[in-house]
Order: structure tokens, then C-alpha cells, then sequence
């Protein structure tokens, strides 16, 4: 009888053990905020970011608003970005916001519209629900 044996890996940048997990599993956490972090491979999330091999794939910007990087990398980040997009896709009151780059802060002011429109629409449906 095979015995298998599961390890656990100590996070030095955070100290907690981690479980060990797949990438729809990261990607699920990260979509429902839940936990501040969590790693499988290359694909990992901490806090509002999302990354693949390192680079920031996706960003929660606002409690229903999360932006997400329309560049390609390679096929690896692809099929990451895939995850990322069906994940965010079972919550219809997501509201997503497209970019090519995503980077610490937004880097034109038609970013911050983006969002904003999106945060107005996201008023305009509550207001509607309420009224």
C-alpha cells in the first residue's frame, strides 16, 4: 500500500503554514476574499492582487469591482487568467473592468472613470433593488 505523504511549506515572507492547494482553489479564494493569502506553483494571491509567475493579473478595486489585465504573457498565464475570468464570472454582480496594464495605483485618469462608472452603475442597481 502507497503511503502519501502531504507536506506543508512555511510562507517566509508571512510565517503561517500553508496547505497545499491547486489553482482553482487559489483562484475560488481570491474571488470570494477568502484569506489574505494563498499559493499553488506560480499562481498566487495576497490581499487584492492575484499573480501569475510573479506578474499582477487581477486587483479588487472596489468591493464589487475588480480589474483585469488584458496582456498575454505566455500559456501558463493564459489558462491562469482563464481561472481568474470563469471564477469572477459565477458572480454577476461583479462588475469587471478591463486593462492592459495593472499596476500599484492607476496610471491615467481614465482608469479612475472606469471605475467610477462601474461604481455608478453598481449605486443606480441598489437604488433600483431598494426603490
Amino acid at each position: 500500500m502507497a503511503i502519501l505523504a502531504i507536506s506543508t511549506r512555511k510562507s517566509r515572507k508571512y510565517g503561517e503554514y500553508l496547505k497545499p492547494t491547486n489553482n482553482r482553489t487559489v483562484v475560488q479564494q481570491w474571488a470570494t476574499r477568502d484569506g489574505e493569502y494563498a499559493t499553488s506553483g506560480h499562481l498566487m494571491f495576497r490581499g487584492q492582487s492575484i499573480y501569475s509567475y510573479g506578474v499582477e493579473i487581477g486587483r479588487w478595486v472596489a468591493p464589487r469591482v475588480v480589474v483585469l489585465s488584458t496582456n498575454r504573457w505566455s500559456v501558463s498565464t493564459a489558462n491562469h487568467q482563464s481561472l481568474v475570468r470563469s471564477a469572477i464570472a459565477r458572480y454577476p454582480d461583479i462588475h469587471i473592468v478591463y486593462r492592459p496594464n495593472i499596476v500599484t495605483g492607476f496610471v491615467a485618469d481614465n482608469d479612475v472613470a472606469v471605475v467610477s462608472d462601474a461604481l455608478d452603475k453598481i449605486r443606480q442597481e441598489e437604488a433600483t433593488v431598494t426603490a
